[in-house]
């Protein structure tokens, strides 16, 4: 027959830390709103918690910096893409001049320049 080990016991429990003997818990009647004292977490205070705080925002942070970079990109990438287009219509234009006459390439030159 195995031996059961006794549950360790905590020194306290989150309950017991929010609801010290010495500071009862609101009543239900007290509707007025307090700011926290900072003695009554003084317990709960984690060195750890700031640090994590602090590599969440600049996590953050790097993640707008990451956006607006690719945003920047995807804005390059668009200008690109269009002077590329330009570049292929004239191409086109100046294939198809060869096979029309003068009149008929300066009519499709203006009718592509106002789209």
């Amino acid at each position: 027959m195995a031996a059961h080990k006794p549950k360790p016991q905590h020194s306290s429990t989150i309950h017991d830390i929010l609801h010290k003997p010495d500071q009862p818990s609101p009543a239900a009647s007290d509707t007025q709103l307090r700011p926290p004292d900072p003695s009554d977490c003084s317990d709960l205070y984690d060195p750890a918690t700031e640090d994590i705080q602090l590599l969440l925002l600049e996590f953050c942070r790097d993640l707008t910096s990451l956006r607006q970079d690719v945003t920047r990109a995807i804005f390059n990438l668009n200008q690109s893409l269009r002077q590329a287009d330009v570049c292929l219509t004239t191409v086109e234009v100046t294939a198809m001049g060869h096979i029309l006459d003068n009149a008929d390439r300066t009519a499709c030159i203006e009718k592509l320049e106002r789209g």
